[in-house]
């Protein structure tokens, strides 16, 4: 069957039925005059009762509700006569004005009520109950919800998100499309972060070429963003400049021209690491690098040893009803005097023994202690295994978002410290190399800090690796525990992950009720098998 041929439809909205307000999909009654309602469907944002529209799209029978009009393309039509202009504004489609105030309005001005909310807004202060600050009002929200609207249907028309419209309209306001037309790419800065795709498509639709270093330096910025998600914080230079090149069809000389651009605007920065010329984006070349010195600073703190110090040592393996092994002692009395200090090893070694153990000297030195971890989930076994209040890294920063960017935000930082003596954060292997950087910020010079991980263990979600970096780059202090203790040589898991650790094959044959070992003949049948596992 040919599909059917364009035709304009024109009416005034005589009801709305449903709208999504995230993509601005709607179904609408418009009515002609003269003619019976009918339904509406497709992008149309903001949608107002009394609104007069001209609509461009096809009839289509939709199996549940009937005939219907799917709208491609639509035009807004402002309200014409005095009836019109009444319903549109009893609509309450502007904020202050319903239907009692929108008909005093409409008495004092008649046809031309909506070019003085427009352009002379002030007036609107001759009707009685409006005041000089509420006509302004008025008359800011009516530039705004038509500023807003033809922004979303000019976002509609080009395949963009509408919501993303909002966020632009509130950083622009009315010059958002003259802006965009200058460059489209605006939209992927911070704070719209739209996808690189629908943005590089708006562009060329906008006569941008394909070598345009507006678009090759959006295309450099978004591999590295890109890359942030698979736990990136930096990329090689050639290889930034390969995979720029691959994704715009350009070649690599226009790229490293780019990146000569971006370099010099601090958009992006180079650095060199193990010989190899590497690229960052500012806000991660920044975390990294103040990470590095705020951790050197504190490394370098010392406090004075506790009188009686292996009294207390003593007693908080008799509290525990243990003995300590020699590596285990070794970070109690480290932790005892430390500014910072790593505590690190696979399952089973001690670390949670560790963790009580110097819970009991920090309380008998009169210490307050603050515990955290990265994960709600973390924290919560935190507070099961050591009987004390534990808290995620972000509540414990005051984590919070800004109303008016959306971005987050913490309240603890360098003027308003955590209140503690020590800090211990569990864990750590989760951390990344962002939120690391936040903690740091809080942390006062008089505390301790203790980081408690194995960096064999879940990466961080965010860009870097701190902890397993920080161990290996071997100037921090540090405590290895490396013993595997009696009862978790009963755990095969615990046994089979020292042996991968090790380099040697796991056992699979003599196995145990914690670990097993389940074959499979291809990765298909090995993805249904987890799949199956996960689910039932």
């Amino acid at each position: 069957m040919a599909e059917m041929e364009l035709e304009i439809i024109q009416g005034t909205v005589s009801a709305v039925v449903f709208q999504n307000y995230d993509n601005g999909y709607c179904v609408l009654r418009l009515k002609s005059d003269g003619a019976e309602a009918v339904t509406v469907v497709g992008t149309i944002p903001m949608p107002a009762v009394g609104e007069r529209l001209m609509v461009t799209g096809r009839w289509a029978n939709h199996a549940s509700y009937g005939r219907q009009f799917e709208a491609e393309f639509l035009e807004r039509l402002m309200p014409q006569t005095t009836s019109e202009i009444l319903t549109y504004l009893s609509s309450r489609t502007i904020k202050g004005i319903g239907p009692r105030m929108a008909a005093r309005i409409v008495q004092r001005f008649g046809d031309e009520t909506l070019a003085v909310m427009e352009r002379e807004p002030e007036k609107l202060s001759q009707v009685s109950g409006i005041s000089s600050a509420k006509a302004q009002a008025i008359g800011e929200a009516f530039r705004l919800q038509f500023g807003m609207r033809h922004l979303m249907e000019f976002f509609a028309l080009h395949h963009l998100p509408t919501e993303l419209a909002v966020k632009t309209y509130k950083l622009y306001g009315d010059a958002t499309t003259d802006l965009l037309y200058d460059d489209p790419y605006l939209l992927m800065d911070e704070g719209l972060e739209a996808p690189f795709g629908a943005v590089d498509r708006f562009a060329i639709e906008l006569g941008i070429s394909g070598n345009d270093p507006r678009r090759v330096e959006a295309g450099v910025l978004f591999e590295l963003t890109y890359n942030l998600s698979a736990g990136h914080s930096f990329l090689p230079e050639e290889k930034l400049a390969a995979a720029t090149a691959q994704l715009l069809s350009v070649d690599e000389q226009t790229v490293y021209e780019s990146l000569n651009r971006l370099s010099d605007a601090d958009r992006l920065v180079r650095d060199t690491l193990a010989g190899l010329s590497v690229c960052y984006l500012p806000a991660l070349y920044q975390a990294e690098t103040y990470c590095t010195r705020r951790l050197l600073e504190l490394s370098g703190n010392h406090f004075p040893a506790p009188s009686g110090l292996q009294k207390k040592l003593r007693k908080a393996a008799s509290d525990s009803g243990i003995t300590y092994s020699p590596q285990q002692e070794q970070a109690m009395e480290e932790a005892a005097t430390a500014g910072m200090l790593m505590i690190t090893g696979g399952p089973g070694t001690g670390k949670t023994t560790i963790l009580k153990g110097i819970l009991s000297l920090y309380d008998q030195m009169g210490l307050k202690c603050l515990l955290a971890a990265p994960t709600g989930r973390a924290a919560k076994r935190l507070t099961e295994v050591t009987g004390r209040e534990a808290s995620t890294i972000h509540r414990l920063l005051g984590a919070g978002i800004d109303p008016h960017t959306g971005k987050l935000f913490f309240s603890k930082d360098e003027s308003d410290p955590l209140k503690a003596e020590a800090l211990i954060v569990d864990e750590m292997s989760m951390v990344d190399v962002q939120l690391l950087g936040s903690l740091l910020l809080a942390v006062s010079p008089y505390t301790r800090l203790i980081f408690v991980g194995d960096p064999d263990q879940l990466p961080p979600v965010g860009p870097g690796f701190p902890f397993k970096d920080m161990l290996r780059a071997q100037v921090l202090p540090a405590v290895r525990l490396t013993e595997i203790f009696r009862q978790a040589q009963e755990s095969l898991i615990v046994m089979n992950a020292h042996r991968v650790n090790g380099g040697q094959m796991p056992e699979l044959k003599n196995v145990k009720s914690d670990f097993f070992f389940l074959p499979a003949q291809s990765e298909e049948s090995a993805a249904q098998t987890i799949v199956d596992l996960c689910t039932t």
